[in-house]
């Protein structure tokens, strides 16, 4: 897992925070940085997660 995710985990879900997270260019290239993370990652480790919603907008 990696230290982002386990920082989420343990900054925000296990204190039950008031945290609103954004993602953008979800698995895009993003001009120069290239795609090289994808956000589909970063859902399904956030599905295991206790007190989080995961939002996404159409």
């Amino acid at each position: 897992m990696s230290r982002a995710n386990e920082q989420v985990k343990a900054d925000v879900c296990y204190n039950n925070t008031n945290v609103k997270l954004f993602g953008l260019n979800s698995g895009a290239r993003y001009g120069q940085l290239t795609s090289i993370h994808h956000s589909i990652d970063d859902i399904e480790v956030m599905r295991g997660f206790g007190n989080i919603e995961i939002l996404r907008q159409h």
